[in-house]
């Protein structure tokens, strides 16, 4: 799963933002397990529906904007949006830092 995006379809009562990010951060574990220790959350977006994470592979305090992960999820907690584009392994940036 790399990309997808849906109608949202869920309605009910909205659930919290740490739920939501909570939501977020389960799916990326499933589809890319070690994602997580790459990224960091460097955007929280809450739009009139919906709210959208924004992950950025950082590296020596620079954003890798090329390698990101989007979610978005909606207020009754349903997953309408996800986009990734990977990340650098550590070993291969370490290299590059070094040339």
């Amino acid at each position: 799963l790399d990309d997808f995006s849906k109608t949202p379809t869920k309605e009910g009562p909205p659930i919290t933002e740490e739920m939501k990010l909570e939501m977020a951060e389960q799916l990326l574990r499933e589809q890319y397990p070690e994602a997580l220790a790459y990224y960091t959350l460097v955007e929280q977006n809450k739009k009139e529906l919906s709210t959208s994470f924004k992950y950025v592979q950082v590296v020596g305090g620079i954003p890798l904007d090329v390698y990101y992960c989007r979610i978005e999820v909606t207020d009754p907690g349903e997953i309408i949006h996800f986009t990734y584009t990977g990340y650098m392994k550590r070993k291969v940036w370490m290299n590059r830092m070094k040339s």
